[in-house]
């Protein structure tokens, strides 16, 4: 009798079958580890697949509305970080191998206050554009860093040419670069700083542990004024001062560390507001209607008369940083922001 053995041709085959499959799950888990592994910088994945171009292209939108109304003062600044950005997309969008051909365009302005940013998207499943407008009225017209560390010069990083003249101060260590140290008998001025405000806002960094003084960071009057038309001033208890009339905040910044002090004031509705390290600690109402008209600003001497009559229980006596003046009202994400960021 003959005997037909069975073929092991099946078996071979189950085996083969089971080593691609085994190795094709293995080649999946670590492309998926690898892609969630590395680090994304300044794209936020939280419950978002990255292979998703709206997403993406999104992201890239409010990175750039970030830039324009929160870090970046000047066009040629906004610029660049537009670029280092969109150089940091294609990068990843290439390591990635997304399909997605992006463009920023130039920062165009149609007059000295405002312009406009588009940005385009192009893949094989989507095309989109987006344009939104800069409005740089609403800006910062004083930025006065106080890095300059030398002879008597306070360089305008605001791009509006408002330099200030130091009288006497020393050039000191501050909470960003140099600062100006104030012994009571100091102060710097921009002069002529002209400008009608129906909103502002006014920030600084200070560290002073006196208790003696009502010690004054801000003070900004106009020609022929007998008193202040805007004013911070007591860093003991802060008051603040518009057009003849004031309000006291009961918040205090004279415990010789660095403090981070924003006020701001809205003319529509006479909001007023104080915030301190990035946290809003004050709030009531001043002058309504009113309308701020400047000539000058001083920091660190109180004015009773324009640029002149100083009053020495008002002297400031400490360290002040990055003094920054705007013609709008900040956010509060945007003076955390600015707190933070330092």
């Amino acid at each position: 009798m003959a005997y037909r053995t069975r073929s092991s041709s099946r078996p071979k085959y189950r085996k083969a079958q089971f080593f691609i499959l085994s190795a094709i799950t293995i080649v999946s888990i670590i492309y998926l580890i690898s892609r969630w592994s590395e680090p994304y910088t300044i794209i936020d994945t939280s419950a978002v697949v990255m292979s998703d171009e709206i997403f993406i292209f999104n992201n890239i939108v409010d990175k750039a509305r970030y830039l324009v109304y929160n870090t970046c003062e000047n066009p040629e600044e906004l610029e660049y970080s537009l670029e280092e950005y969109k150089a940091f997309i294609e990068d990843y969008t290439l390591r990635r191998n997304i399909e997605m051909d992006f463009d920023i365009s130039q920062v165009t302005f149609g007059n000295p206050t405002t312009g406009y940013i588009n940005i385009s998207l192009v893949s094989p499943t989507h095309t989109i554009n987006r344009r939104f407008t800069i409005d740089r009225s609403f800006a910062v017209v004083g930025w006065w860093r106080l890095d300059e560390g030398r002879e008597n010069i306070a360089s305008d990083s605001s791009e509006n040419g408002n330099y200030g003249t130091v009288y006497g101060g020393v050039w000191s260590e501050g909470k960003i670069g140099q600062s100006l140290t104030f012994d009571g008998n100091d102060y710097f001025e921009a002069y002529p700083f002209v400008y009608d405000f129906t909103q502002i806002t006014a920030e600084f960094w200070m560290n002073t542990d006196d208790t003696a003084k009502s010690g004054t960071p801000i003070s900004c009057s106009k020609s022929g004024q007998s008193d202040n038309e805007f004013l911070i001033y007591n860093y003991r208890n802060f008051g603040i001062y518009v057009d003849g009339s004031s309000v006291t905040t009961g918040i205090s910044a004279n415990d010789g560390n660095w403090h981070h002090v924003v006020v701001t004031w809205r003319s529509s509705d006479g909001s007023t507001k104080l915030f301190k390290d990035g946290i809003e600690a004050y709030s009531g109402t001043l002058k309504q209607g009113a309308t701020i008209q400047l000539g000058n600003a001083i920091v660190g001497q109180e004015q009773d008369s324009f640029r002149d009559a100083f009053d020495s229980t008002q002297e400031f006596i400490g360290t002040i940083d990055e003094v920054r003046i705007w013609n709008t009202v900040l956010s509060p994400e945007q003076i955390s922001a600015h707190f933070f960021a330092q």
